[in-house]
């Protein structure tokens, strides 16, 4: 009776650990984020094909987990997508057995090349896009600096015009100050003049008296 209970008990244990395998390996499923319904609702809305790339009776993975009736739909560089009488799952490689495997050898090789042409066409993209970035902030630096330069120019040429401008106004200023009669007299009269002038009025005015001596002898 001892033994019966033992048998049982470890009878319902290995069925728990069964459960327990096949229910990890089904919630493998979730691949960045994503839930088993999120992968079946997703390949059902893609355009992907149904047909099988392999099928298999019955897949029993490391875990201890078991599929029946095993269609692969797809093969990645770390899992299988298949589709089996528990629905749609996404298994890592890792949980597969050596057979299987072996048997998908080929599909996984291509699935290996596909994923490091991908990952180098990305970084192609990545360069040539930072390429892009760079040519485009020179560019802008370059335009900033000659959009700087004319400023600088135009500036330089409105302060020269408004010198010029002020120049000629005083220019102007001036000949007109040389035009006028009064002022003109006044620079011609040097002081060699002045001593002439002088000495003429002074000589008018000593002939104005000799004169009149003159003519009061006359008389």
């Amino acid at each position: 009776m001892f033994l019966r209970n033992k048998i049982l008990l470890a009878t319902l244990f290995l069925g728990v650990l069964g459960i327990c395998a096949l229910a990890k390996d089904m919630r493998a499923g979730r691949v960045a984020g994503k839930t088993l319904s999120e992968i079946e609702k997703e390949y059902a809305d893609s355009s992907q094909p149904s047909k099988s790339i392999k099928t298999y009776p019955k897949i029993t993975t490391t875990y201890g987990g078991v599929f029946k009736n095993v269609d692969v739909l797809r093969v990645d560089a770390s899992s299988i997508f298949c589709r089996s009488t528990i629905g749609y799952s996404d298994i890592p490689l890792a949980h597969l057995p050596s057979d299987v495997l072996a048997d998908l050898d080929h599909f996984i090789s291509e699935a290996k090349e596909q994923a490091i042409q991908k990952a180098k066409e990305d970084q192609r993209k990545r360069i040539e896009a930072e390429k892009k970035r760079k040519e485009a902030e020179q560019l802008r630096i370059y335009n900033e600096e000659q959009s700087r330069k004319q400023r600088e120019e135009q500036q330089e040429i409105q302060e020269a015009n408004a010198a010029r401008q002020i120049h000629g106004e005083e220019e102007k200023k001036a000949g007109a100050s040389s035009n006028d009669p009064d002022k003109r007299e006044a620079i011609r009269i040097t002081p060699f003049i002045k001593h002439i002038i002088i000495i003429i009025i002074v000589g008018s005015i000593m002939a104005g008296l000799f004169g009149r001596k003159k003519h009061h002898k006359i008389s």
